[in-house]
């Protein structure tokens, strides 16, 4: 069975434009978020870290 919680790349919320286009602070789109694969969206949850964002999935998970 598959994770319910994934680590991916953060990525700016407008759409795809670069963050600095949509006159967003830039740090918005570095670093990594969590991705619920049930209800298909990220969470607010944003790390710097890959290491931070998978321990915190694998707490999700019930690991």
């Amino acid at each position: 069975m598959s994770d319910r919680f994934i680590v991916v790349n953060a990525r700016p919320f407008d759409g795809g434009k670069h963050a600095a286009d949509a006159g967003q602070n830039h740090s918005k789109a570095r670093g990594f978020v969590i991705l619920d694969r049930e209800e298909n969206k990220r969470l607010s949850d944003a790390f710097l870290i890959r290491k931070e964002a998978q321990e915190e999935c694998d707490r999700r998970n019930g690991r």
